[in-house]
């Protein structure tokens, strides 16, 4: 109402009790009802709190995980200090790796939906595997040692959370329709906040539960946060927008890249001159007959920003520090806080 008195326009949403709840002419303020938001709307709204939920529990297991593995390799197996790091931060890479070949899967093949949800439960299998190899008389009953159950966990954990990075956060992009894009930047920051939620209580609860009952539990509590993670997803189902796969950019992009270098080589090492028909064409537009000079375009703006992260890995492999040689640098340290022990490596 105070918008019209000042002149502004009606087309502005009114939020009193009356065009809330009611349908039709207001009586005072002379404009049509307008909805907050139909059916449609609603759902996306629910489907938006399933992955976040999803995504919260995801980073509650892998963190959780992440946290323990350093004295489970060191103390539990028996592997040094310097080779338990050296595993760790070989998954972490693997986990890392993984995100262009989830990104090839869901743009390619199966799309986002069913890729987080396939993989959810392709990373239960490989948690459970990790799980029960870490209880002794497991590996007494079936005569095998936890290295293996080791190695295969990690490498189908690695796999699986790092095929699912780029498809949640994507999928979430895919809820909004086009009247909703002024929602984007503050679901995303919540979505981030929960994302930093689950890596913070997982960080602190796993170690606690390694403390208390040992590292078959500590290892259990994340399978069922992610039984717990593919259970919640999909109850959402119905809830979200499901887009299907419309083609990898990533198989594009390299193909026009593969075809600049090509050219470029064959131009550099070619005894004829060829003439430009453009100076500003660089070598990256030797694909323009196959391909749209606006896809180019974005693969030659994408190749200089990725300049920018040239020094992340350096940055990247000091950070995860915290996940091997910092945790080995506390069991030294003195650990009581004001006459309490601290809990996590008592």
């Amino acid at each position: 109402y105070q918008r019209r008195v000042r002149g502004e326009s009606s087309k502005k949403k009114c939020f009193c009790l009356f065009c809330l709840k009611m349908k039709g002419e207001h009586p005072q303020h002379g404009h049509p009802y307008q909805s907050i938001g139909n059916e449609e709307d609603k759902h996306s709204k629910h489907g938006v709190k399933f992955i976040m939920l999803t995504e919260l529990c995801e980073r509650f297991s892998f963190y959780g995980l992440r946290g323990v593995m350093p004295l489970y390799l060191n103390e539990f197996l028996g592997i040094n200090q310097t080779d338990s790091t050296a595993i760790v931060h070989g998954f972490i890479m693997f986990a890392y790796i993984c995100p262009l070949f989830g990104g090839y899967i869901a743009d390619s093949f199966l799309g986002k939906f069913h890729t987080i949800f396939y993989v959810s439960l392709i990373y239960c299998v490989g948690s459970a595997v990790l799980a029960s190899t870490s209880v002794p008389l497991f590996a007494k009953l079936s005569h095998l040692t936890p290295f293996w159950g080791l190695f295969l966990g990690l490498f189908i954990i690695g796999l699986a959370t790092g095929t699912m990075k780029p498809c949640v956060s994507a999928f979430l992009g895919d809820q909004f329709k086009p009247h909703q894009t002024h929602l984007i930047d503050s679901v995303f920051h919540i979505f981030y906040f929960m994302v930093s939620l689950g890596s913070v209580s997982g960080t602190l609860l796993i170690p606690v539960v390694r403390t208390k009952f040992g590292y078959s539990m500590a290892f259990a509590l994340p399978a069922v946060f992610l039984v717990l993670t593919a259970f919640i997803f999909r109850v959402g189902k119905r809830l979200y927008t499901i887009h299907p796969p419309k083609g990898s950019i990533l198989m594009a992009s390299l193909h026009i890249i593969a075809i600049g270098v090509s050219e470029k080589f064959k131009s550099v090492f070619s005894l004829k001159k060829k003439e430009k028909s453009d100076p500003s064409l660089t070598w990256h537009y030797a694909a323009l007959s196959k391909y749209p000079k606006e896809n180019i375009d974005d693969v030659k703006t994408t190749l200089q920003v990725l300049t920018i992260f040239l020094p992340f890995p350096l940055f990247w492999s000091l950070y995860s520090q915290y996940s091997s040689t910092w945790v080995f640098q506390a069991k030294l340290m003195n650990r009581n806080l004001h006459g309490y022990p601290f809990i996590y490596f008592s």
